[in-house]
């Protein structure tokens, strides 16, 4: 048996609820995300390249306005697809086939009145190897080559007062300068501290939003989370009194699966230092910062670090070492700390008195130019693989459908 990575592309309602439930059901079937409208879609086909996509007849309809219209960008990959429909449809293969076109292959419709996890794996494998039979390997996903990563940074401390929460706060600053959608969010629930960032009234937190982590879209992102004025969207982990330490076991993955694809990069301020609910968010991970200071005891905290990473799973080319406020007054060097953490490289953060004083004062980001900020951009060429160019953003065309009249006919409009 071979896992299969599946997306959905639902507008709405119950179905989300009920396939998302059969998709977590089955061991061998991956949600990696859920589309609430086109852009989100055509951002979920290009970040991913899920196995399958299923998929309503509406946003069937839908794309096939917006493909045409001027504010959609492809390539696509070629998508084995399949159709939500009810069991009284009246419509054949032929029928539905004539329902799709690029990036969307038809493999099969999908009941969804009387559909198990096991038979919904059972469907999707046999639709998907079929697919793959007929167009063979060059056309098959490529989940690993389409974009090099989610573009999920962690930031973790090696321990408390390592200024990692001023690096993720830099680093999501950089990264905005080079892609339209960025987010600086955290998983702290004793002390949330990016509420500092944005006044009292203004976004949403984490907290806020977790009820809505299957129906989060870029729409309701945009919306309801801060925008702060260095270009980063802002979340903070919310209100201390608001958390519920029982929450912790799925608080990560139904938000951050959808964030990661709605978000050209997410960079997580974690609480400190890795605990037990924040480290399965490390398979989302396109990699983790792991922030030490040059004195003995901060290093020896982050070898004990760099070594839970990668018990985690997390290999060591994942593990970007950051070493906060350099200078002359400490003995260890770069390469006996990297030596000692078996890295092969670090990225020295001189001491920036002034910036790390606006910052725990003000709550200001250090100024353009600084020598934090300076001293971050190789960091951020590492992450990014080099200067890059800004990334379009994705339009939402609309208008009059030719597939109108046949998507009609499936389902009574499933989804």
């Amino acid at each position: 048996m071979e896992t299969l990575s599946v997306a959905l592309a639902l507008s709405g309602g119950e179905l989300a609820d009920r396939f998302t439930g059969l998709l977590d059901e089955h061991p061998m079937l991956d949600l990696c995300g859920i589309a609430r409208s086109i852009p989100d879609l055509s951002r979920l086909l290009k970040r991913f390249r899920p196995d399958a996509l299923l998929v309503s007849s509406l946003v069937i309809e839908e794309w096939g306005t917006w493909g045409a219209s001027p504010d959609a960008s492809g390539p696509f990959p070629p998508t084995p697809s399949f159709l939500l429909v009810r069991k009284d449809a009246r419509l054949g293969k032929e029928d539905l086939e004539r329902l799709f076109g690029y990036p969307f292959t038809f493999c099969g419709a999908i009941d969804t009145e009387n559909m198990g996890a096991e038979k919904l794996y059972e469907l999707l494998s046999r639709g998907v190897a079929a697919f793959a039979a007929r167009s063979g390997p060059a056309m098959r996903p490529d989940r690993e080559g389409s974009r090099g990563g989610t573009g999920c940074i962690m930031v973790s401390g090696s321990k408390g007062g390592v200024g990692s929460t001023l690096i993720a706060c830099v680093l999501a600053s950089s990264l905005a300068q080079l892609a339209d959608k960025v987010l600086l969010t955290e998983l702290d629930g004793d002390r949330s501290q990016l509420l500092h960032l944005k006044p009292p009234d203004e976004g949403k937190t984490l907290l806020e939003l977790l009820p809505l982590a299957e129906e989060i879209s870029w729409d309701l992102a945009r919306v309801s989370m801060y925008r702060h004025q260095a270009g980063f969207r802002l979340l903070p982990f919310g209100r201390p009194q608001t958390w519920n330490s029982k929450r912790a076991a799925f608080l990560p993955d139904a938000l951050f699966r959808n964030l990661c694809f709605l978000f050209d990069f997410v960079v997580v301020d974690l609480a400190g230092h890795l605990t037990e609910w924040s480290a399965p968010l490390l398979r989302l991970a396109q990699g983790v910062v792991l922030v030490s200071t040059p004195d003995a005891l901060s290093v020896r905290c982050a070898r004990q670090a760099a070594a839970r990473l990668r018990g985690l799973g997390l290999d060591t080319g994942r593990i970007h070492l950051v070493i906060n406020r350099t200078g002359t007054r400490h003995s260890l060097q770069l390469q006996d700390i990297t030596q000692a953490l078996g890295l092969k490289e670090a990225f020295p953060v001189p001491s920036d008195r002034r910036s790390g004083l606006d910052f725990a004062d003000l709550g200001m980001l250090p100024r353009a130019g600084s020598p934090l900020v300076r001293s971050v951009s190789p960091l951020v060429e590492r992450i990014t693989g080099g200067p890059s160019a800004r990334a379009a953003t994705a339009g939402n065309g609309r208008g009059r459908s030719p597939w109108r009249t046949l998507s009609a006919a499936v389902s009574g409009r499933s989804g």
